[in-house]
């Protein structure tokens, strides 16, 4: 069973994830 924390910590990184993704497009 997933913890709340290990789906927060999953969600950050996706948001990282993409965040990098979005800079590389605008360059």
């Amino acid at each position: 069973m997933l913890s709340t924390k290990s789906v927060d910590n999953s969600v950050d990184i996706l948001k990282k994830q993409t965040s990098k993704l979005t800079i590389l497009e605008n360059l």
